[in-house]
């Protein structure tokens, strides 16, 4: 199959999901399917990559390196080749796979959603990234500001139980009441003469 066939058909597959073929093309081999938010990559495999050494293993290597680029990554081989590739290596990058033939174009496995870097993303994720940048620089602001009141609370509450503690040590006693016995007193205390008599003598004797 030559690749204008196969874009198209990849364009077909991937307009079911809203996306459109990007026109930006940044190499060879890689095609871009985009909306207004997500963008997903597809690398296709050549024929050297099944013929080569290693050759597509590095392919994945390479199609790994940049995953955080894109939103989704699928890797995309010729459907006879399907059986030979490393499942399990697709699942732990978190890269797709696209089967093809003449016929079709499916998805044999799912690829991982990724949230892409910032240099990336659309002009508007970047305003609304850099306006969550300020508002969190913001209340770190504000925060570090409640921190330093709190201190100098904390010193101002000090200082005023130190003063209270001082000012309760300085507190003049009450005066010790004079005590009076009241009907305490035994009987012959009450209204008795000599009582006066005995009180005046202790008098002269002083």
């Amino acid at each position: 199959m030559n690749d204008l066939k196969l874009t198209s058909m990849l364009q077909g597959h991937f307009s079911a999901k809203g996306l459109e073929i990007s026109v930006n093309q940044l190499e060879d081999g890689l095609i871009q399917f985009k909306d207004d938010v997500n963008i997903v990559a597809a690398y296709i495999a050549k024929p050297e990559h099944y013929t080569a050494r290693n050759a597509f293993l590095n392919l994945m290597l390479k199609a790994a390196s940049r995953i955080n680029e894109y939103n989704q990554t699928y890797l995309v081989a010729p459907k006879l080749y399907g059986p030979m590739l490393d499942v399990k290596q697709l699942s732990t990058t978190g890269m797709g796979l696209i089967l093809y033939d003449e016929r079709e174009v499916y998805e044999a496995y799912p690829a991982r959603f990724f949230q892409r870097t910032s240099q990336n993303q659309p002009s508007g994720l970047n305003e609304v990234n850099a306006h969550l940048t300020a508002e969190i620089q913001r209340l770190r602001d504000e925060v570090e500001w409640l921190k330093k009141d709190l201190v100098n609370l904390r010193v101002e509450l000090e200082k005023l139980r130190e003063r209270r503690i001082v000012e309760k040590a300085v507190e003049p006693l009450n005066p010790i009441e004079s005590q009076t016995y009241g009907d305490t007193l035994p009987s012959f205390f009450k209204d008795n003469p000599w009582i006066t008599v005995l009180s005046n003598r202790g008098a002269d004797l002083t």
